[in-house]
């Protein structure tokens, strides 16, 4: 799901029900092994109830997708809830953001190294190779615009490994290696810089209002010198991007200041209003999940979906819906941050997800990944965590 996402799905399919069904036996072997947090519990019923009877509405008003959207507002939370049961420890979690740390590196080098090879290359083979993660690439006056599905994590993985940079804790056994992280970095900022992502541009920008707040409502204080490592190979790289021919940064900045324009004449100001309106009729409840309106279809398959995820949630489930996911959301943000205040040494491993999940966020406003399977884990895997330390088992790592 990290390195080559939406693809390979009954092959996926057929992995995960092994999961499933070896989860379900060991579960049933060592019951003593899966375990949930309470309040996880209470919120996995709010919203898989919630979901219900938006489902519900959906159907009552004739939504064309009403029922077909239970994977993602009830199955997949409810599978992602029950693999939760079993991160009783820390370690595990560590272990997971490990994966994620590598996943953030070769899903890098996979987008520089096609990028090379469409500026140097001929035989065009690496772009062969990756067809299958919808490889794309335009070359323009100032920029460059690449494509492949794990741009996501690289997404994901800026505000991750700052985070993660900041607060590495050898005492936790979370140490991933200073090296290691810069040059993970320095291979992400080389690819949001050959990117041409709009949404890659604001994560980067709108990192340090996420981590810095974060740091400190957790009460995480940081030495000068561990920030001045973490700051001095990120602008000698913004100096070595800058010196090149192959990048302006003229073309990039105008890039971005053309969003606001695109925005207010483009499809996303046209969705933006025509929701808003119809919304504006059925303001508690919406139309149901499901819902799509007669006069935006973007897509003859799911009616339903929408770029801007947050305004079609509004739309479909009114206030309500988001309030009360809202309120889900929320949870995880303040569960793990009084985690990190009454256990400091949980800073290294729960920080990370925290602030990644932000920048998630965030990018999810205009497209929406969470309606995907293979993205709800960066909501989900800071649940997990919580749960770790909330149901910690015996002969874990020490967070006290």
């Amino acid at each position: 799901m990290i390195v080559i996402p939406t693809t390979y799905q009954i092959w996926r399919g057929c992995l995960l029900g092994l999961l499933c069904l070896g989860a379900l036996i060991g579960t049933s072997h060592a019951s003593a092994q899966w375990r949930l947090d309470k309040q996880i519990v209470m919120i996995l019923l709010l919203t898989t109830v919630a979901s219900l009877l938006f489902m519900l509405n959906g159907v009552i008003q004739g939504a064309a997708g009403a029922l077909r959207v239970g994977t993602v507002y009830v199955l997949w939370p409810l599978l992602y809830v029950f693999f939760t049961g079993f991160f009783r420890r820390p370690e595990i979690v560590v272990k997971f953001e490990k994966v994620i740390l590598w996943g953030i590196i070769v899903s890098a080098l996979m987008g520089l190294l096609f990028v090379a090879e469409s500026l140097f290359g001929q035989n065009g083979r690496i772009k062969e190779i990756l067809a299958f993660q919808g490889a794309a690439i335009g070359i323009y006056g100032g920029y460059i615009e690449y494509r492949l599905f794990n741009m996501t994590t690289l997404i994901y993985g800026f505000p991750f490994l700052v985070t993660l940079f900041l607060v590495r804790d050898k005492t936790n056994r979370s140490d991933f290696g200073k090296y290691v992280l810069i040059t993970a970095l320095i291979l992400v900022l080389l690819a949001a810089a050959v990117s041409g992502r709009r949404a890659f541009f604001l994560v980067i920008m709108l990192s340090p209002f996420i981590i810095g707040p974060l740091l400190l409502v957790s009460r995480q204080y940081l030495p000068l010198k561990r920030l001045m490592e973490l700051i001095l190979p990120v602008i000698l790289v913004i100096l070595g991007i800058y010196s090149t021919a192959v990048i302006d940064f003229s073309g990039i900045a105008e890039k971005i200041a053309s969003a606001r324009q695109e925005f207010s004449s483009g499809v996303r100001f046209e969705q933006f209003h025509t929701l808003m309106g119809q919304w504006s009729e059925k303001p508690l409840l919406g139309y149901g999940a499901g819902a799509g309106s007669e006069k935006m279809i973007r897509s003859e398959e799911m009616t339903w979906t929408y770029e801007l995820s947050y305004i079609s949630l509004l739309f479909q489930t009114g206030i309500v819906g988001v309030c009360v996911y809202t309120v889900a959301v929320g949870w995880v943000f303040t569960a793990g941050i009084k985690i990190v205040r009454n256990r400091p040494q949980a800073a290294s491993v729960i920080l990370p997800l925290l602030s990644a999940l932000a920048g998630f966020l965030i990018v999810n406003a205009t497209n929406p990944y969470l309606w995907k399977f293979d993205y709800l884990w960066t909501l989900f895997l800071p649940v997990a965590a919580i749960n770790a330390y909330r149901t910690r088992a015996p002969n874990s790592i020490s967070s006290s």
